[in-house]
């Protein structure tokens, strides 16, 4: 069990309204052995929460809100409040909307949507404190927090509480003040969960006559983050200036809008400003466990409002909004890869690490012993991203110490490469156990969902591949078996988004491998096993290329598709080596052809040889995701232009010679189209937004 973590939010931006739309009715729950406890609200009525419950990866993690309300100091105001829904669940609506931290969209609330939700109603009038009572005649006036609060838990521990994996405690205003009460108790309860027993930090407070953060804040271990304005509506209204204190409306101008306050106003509230930093900053700095968003905004409550929670319009510190800055804080967003055996598959995986690491994250990559040594180089953040290796076991049907597909395994013996990667399930498991992920990208186990379901980490489907060669291959729909006809194979799925880029005779026998047997099920089957049970799909793409495609994919498998963008290394700048750009420089301009080869591919004698003669030979894609994505470019994007195929699936030199003049010809109308369509994705694709 991971230890809890609490978040004290105590503003939010009010010129935004939240559409309902954007929010879930949740029923409220009454807490019916409160009362034999004593646990009562202000006149008497039963406590209250409104729990709505995890699914997924989150099942075993729980959010606590408290509600917020503000207090009351009097008895006279206390038995005013009684009378009210601050005072009375019997009075409070008995369905609540949930957004913000407690929305279960994951657009809106991308870290905790799918966890336990539960929003505790606030009915006290002292922030869940307090043991007493006043009773005057017929009435009863109950100041009974702490036992609503442990009424509370007590009533969640056997729901599912007393197993919780992960545990957050959060609220808002007078909420976010009952954070700060009973964070070290609930961190301690989790402890002894089954036990039902309770320590009350409450206590303490009382002896030291504590009521106030800043107060408390120095007796707290639990891991803390503080979500406030520098400007709390409610401080400057009430505390600053409490109309008490403005008998001539002088502030009315300024509380409305920045924009009409004085000089002296702006130094007042200015004032507010730097002593709430102070505060602040001192229970801050030197503890790297706490974290704080204080932002400018005149505000109060963000938390569970969705505009300021997570939004396009989002209040934003260093580019990130309140919902990421939390996320990031709570989990430290520790990621695993496990990409295929493949280079195809794994330098792209290295890129991606290296841009999550960019920003903040903790990411753990699977590798082949052997490749290791050839990535390494890659590796950008080894403070950030750690290799594991994985020893593959041999198995009956591959070359001796063969691993990766493409190098050292041909495409007919791609089978027994699936078969390896199961055969490493106990050590993905071991290093799972040990790195403990919060995301694990993946791309050809599905023994990773189950293992997601049952440590708690989300799974997402990864794939390198282009989002046109899924849409047209990997659906569903398309259903490829054993035996199909090549007619059967030339039919894009039903819905498919192009009626250009589609299946032809060089493609369709290459993806007959994909109706091979691997084990139990096709290669086919298990890819669109592992696509399905992910709980998310993310790809090595971006909308402006292959928008439609992507739409088509969310469409078939009924889930979000999260895009990387390309997941290139940004250019180093170092502009080209001198050497080389002393030889380039002899020829004209646009006249040299550049063919370039991946790791995996070994050119015999005789083809080099041919490379270095007159017209050089160029060696066309071959692999059905290749072949795909070449149609694309060459009849979608028009960057390319397609040699044909004789017969016998070969291309001769003449007709990659001919090709080649038709582009870098400036005058032919090919190599125009070619050229603008280059200038025209450079400038999209040239974007700092795609480079890590």
């Amino acid at each position: 069990m991971e230890p809890l973590m609490v978040l004290t939010a105590t503003v939010a931006l009010l010129c935004f309204t939240v559409c309902s739309a954007d929010r879930v009715g949740v029923p409220m729950t009454l807490v019916h052995a409160a009362a034999a406890k004593g646990a009562l609200c202000l006149d008497g009525s039963l406590p209250a929460y409104h729990l709505q419950r995890g699914f997924g990866a989150g099942a075993n993690n729980w959010l606590l809100q408290f509600e917020g309300g503000g207090w009351c100091n009097t008895v006279d105001s206390c038995w005013e409040r009684a009378k009210t829904r601050r005072g009375s669940t019997s009075l409070m609506v008995k369905l609540e909307n949930f957004s913000g931290i407690l929305s279960n969209n994951a657009s809106l609330n991308p870290d905790f949507y799918n966890w336990n939700r539960v929003k505790l109603r606030y009915c006290d009038g002292a922030s869940f404190t307090g043991d007493s009572k006043i009773v005057n005649g017929s009435s009863v006036l109950y100041f009974r927090g702490q036992r609503i609060w442990d009424a509370i838990i007590t009533d969640l521990l056997p729901k599912g509480l007393a197993n919780a994996r992960k545990a957050l405690l959060s609220g808002c205003s007078a909420g976010g003040l009952s954070v700060f009460h009973h964070c070290e108790d609930f961190s301690r309860r989790k402890d002894v969960a089954s036990n039902y027993t309770m320590r009350a930090f409450f206590e303490d407070l009382v002896t030291l006559q504590c009521f106030f953060p800043q107060y408390a804040l120095r007796y707290i271990t639990t891991p803390f983050f503080l979500l406030n304005s520098a400007y709390d509506v409610y401080q400057i209204n009430h505390i600053l200036v409490p109309p008490s204190a403005d008998v001539h409306g002088s502030w009315r101008g300024c509380k409305t809008r920045i924009s009409g306050c004085t000089p002296t106003q702006i130094e007042d509230l200015q004032g507010l400003r730097i002593e709430m930093l102070k505060a602040s900053l001192a229970f801050y700095r030197g503890v790297d466990m706490n974290g704080m968003f204080i932002n400018s905004c005149f505000s109060h409550c963000q938390s569970e409002f969705q505009p300021t929670w997570f939004d396009l319009n989002s209040p934003m510190i260093q580019n990130k909004t309140i919902a990421e800055a939390v996320g990031d804080w709570y989990f430290g967003r520790k990621v695993a890869m496990f990409p295929p055996f493949t280079m195809r598959h794994i330098t792209p995986s290295v890129h991606l690490a290296n841009q999550l690491a960019a920003r903040g994250h903790r990411v753990s990559l699977l590798l082949l012993t052997r490749t290791i040594l050839r990535v390494t180089n890659l590796n950008t953040h080894p403070n950030l991203v750690t290799f594991h290796p994985i020893t593959v076991p041999h198995v009956e049907g591959l070359p001796q110490g063969a691993e990766l597909i493409g190098a050292e395994v041909p495409p007919h013996l791609t089978c027994h490469i699936f078969t390896a990667i199961d055969a490493t399930e106990e050590q993905v498991r071991n290093i799972i156990g040990h790195v403990k992920p919060d995301f694990f990208l993946f791309d050809s186990a599905p023994w990773i969902p189950r293992a997601g379901r049952m440590l708690g980490f989300v799974s997402v489907s990864y794939s390198p591949v282009s989002a046109i060669w899924t849409a047209l291959r990997m659906v569903p729909s398309a259903k490829i078996v054993k035996g199909m006809s090549d007619e059967e194979l030339g039919r894009a799925p039903p819905g498919y988004p192009s009626s250009v880029v589609v299946p032809r005779r060089d493609e369709i026998a290459a993806v007959r491998v994909f109706a091979m047997e691997f084990g139990t099920v096709s290669l086919y089957e298990r890819i669109v096993s592992v696509i399905r049970e992910g709980e998310v799909m993310a790809m090595r793409s971006c909308r402006e290329l292959e928008g439609k495609y992507v739409d088509y994919l969310e469409e078939q498998y009924g889930k979000r598709v999260l895009l990387t963008g390309p997941s290139l290394p940004k250019p180093d700048g170092l502009g080209v080596d001198e050497e080389l750009g002393s030889c380039l420089s002899k020829f004209e301009p646009n006249s040299v052809v550049y063919c370039a080869f991946g790791r995996e591919f070994v050119l015999h004698k005789d083809q080099f040889q041919e490379l270095l003669s007159d017209c050089q030979i160029l060696l066309v894609p071959n692999i059905t995701d290749q072949i795909v994505s070449t149609m694309f470019m060459a009849k979608e994007l028009k960057v390319a232009l397609e040699v044909d195929k004789d017969e016998n699936g070969w291309i001769s030199k003449e007709k990659v010679c001919k090709a080649i003049g038709a582009v870098m010809d400036e005058e032919s109308e090919v190599g125009k189209e070619v050229t603008m369509n280059h200038l025209k994705w450079g400038e999209v694709l040239g974007d700092d937004r795609f480079f890590g």
